[in-house]
């Protein structure tokens, strides 16, 4: 679930999707509903390790709020680093002092409970 900006809240579920991960939106802020985004939608795509670091391509919409409409759709490259706690970092640069999302793990099922 991504946290600390003006799409908190929203929830990706990352899948195998052909021969690659891929993440797709299953919670929507509205926030993010406003500016173009639909719940399904892929929204990071060639999720990969490389060298022992992961690596994402993260979908950016250019949102007209004039028009109401979206005038562009792209990719940015992203270094994604795992922390404690489940907690994820995309950053550019190779350090992810200053990420420019933050993420955390989220349950959506509950696991399994186990007894003696």
């Amino acid at each position: 679930m991504r946290t600390g900006d003006q799409f908190s809240g929203c929830v990706l579920k990352v899948e195998k999707s052909g021969t690659e991960l891929a993440a797709r939106i299953v919670t929507l802020p509205e926030t993010m509903a406003r500016v173009g985004w639909i719940e399904g939608e892929l929204k990071w795509r060639n999720l990969r390790c490389e060298a022992g670091a992961w690596r994402l391509e993260d979908v950016r919409k250019h949102f007209d709020i004039q028009t109401g409409a979206v005038k562009m759709v792209d990719y940015c490259s992203y270094n994604l680093t795992l922390g404690s706690l489940g907690h994820l970092r995309l950053h550019r640069s190779k350090e992810p002092f200053y990420p420019d999302q933050r993420w955390v793990r989220h349950e959506t099922t509950p696991s399994p409970t186990f007894k003696k």
